[in-house]
């Protein structure tokens, strides 16, 4: 026969391991909700009508002369503003992924990657040259990491990884 203090013992047990595992539960579903709200949060800027607007008028400009294009960012106010917070975004993203704060694969879920990748080819000429001449060689180290990362998701998957900037397409 079981006593009273037994019981009491063996319940609170009991008690404890359903507190325990309804805590875990809730932290779980709210690294989750976390998730989807960084994951919706990016989404929104990604289709936004001025991020969109940024991301092609930047890739119209010419990063084949990083000095010619630097004197420029130097001089035109628009453009710094607008080359700064097209990568400042995307080294915002690339940090959240290193430090592990959204999971890469939701963000390569969006565009399939595809933008973080097709945006460093061109910009990666006058962010080296800027990371040498300023001697900041960290700069947009997260645009860096996330453009990669994605690339590495491209291989995983079988896909073509090398973008071509004449022929604007995966071509390897």
């Amino acid at each position: 026969m079981v006593d009273y203090q037994t019981l009491t013992i063996v319940l609170t047990g009991i008690g404890l391991m359903i507190a325990l595992i309804y805590y875990a539960m809730e932290i779980r579903n709210q690294n989750r909700t976390r998730q989807a709200e960084l994951y919706m949060q990016l989404f929104q800027r990604n289709i936004s009508d001025e991020f969109q607007q940024k991301a092609f008028d930047l890739k119209r400009l010419d990063f084949s002369d990083p000095e010619q294009l630097n004197e420029r960012y130097l001089t035109d106010r628009q453009l710094a503003a607008s080359l700064r917070s097209f990568m400042f975004y995307l080294d915002g993203i690339g940090n959240l992924m290193r430090n592990g704060l959204i999971d890469l694969e939701y963000v390569s879920q969006i565009g399939a990657g595809v933008g973080p990748i097709t945006s460093w080819e061109i910009l990666r000429p006058w962010v080296e040259y800027y990371r040498e001449s300023r001697n900041v060689p960290d700069y947009m180290s997260g645009f860096e990491f996330y453009a990669n990362e994605m690339i590495r998701v491209r291989k995983q998957k079988g896909y073509d990884t090398k973008w071509s900037n004449t022929q604007k397409t995966f071509t390897e």
